[in-house]
């Protein structure tokens, strides 16, 4: 059986000088931006911080969403019930554990930095606003990827 090196658009995945290149301007991307200004959450989360972590992401577009649609089920069960911390770190560590187990397959179909990504923001969240803060960057992260 053989297998051929599959490249995503410019250097899927790290492979070659592409690749490269977008790990070492990735490196210094925070993938944990600061969110709300006062209760508000702060625009640079839609345009700017969204599209840095998007343009860094080398996960298919199928495979994040899959991760969102998680991160929607999680939301949609705190709106239904904001008190429910229980329902929230199960959640959440539902998420890291996707994202860990996708990323450590024979061939991962989620790269370091989206797990990175995934992880340090289910880390930091702690209650029902920034849930909502982390949907809302996940949305904008969406709305900037490249599509496959």
């Amino acid at each position: 059986m053989t297998y051929e090196r599959r490249e995503h658009g410019g250097g899927g995945r790290g492979d070659g000088a592409q690749g490269s290149r977008r790990s070492n301007q990735c490196d210094d991307v925070n993938v944990t931006p600061v969110l709300f200004a006062g209760d508000h959450i702060r625009k640079q989360i839609f345009t700017n911080e969204g599209r840095q972590i998007a343009n860094c992401i080398q996960t298919k577009r199928a495979n994040l969403r899959n991760a969102y649609d998680r991160l929607v089920r999680l939301r949609l069960d705190m709106i239904a019930d904001p008190n429910d911390v229980n329902r929230l770190e199960s959640g959440l560590g539902e998420l890291e554990r996707w994202a860990t187990y996708q990323a450590n397959r024979k061939t991962p179909p989620v790269d370091r930095f989206t797990k990175k990504f995934i992880i340090e923001n289910c880390k930091r969240t702690k209650n029902v606003q920034e849930l909502e803060g982390f949907y809302q960057l996940f949305q904008s992260v969406l709305a900037y990827l490249k599509r496959d």
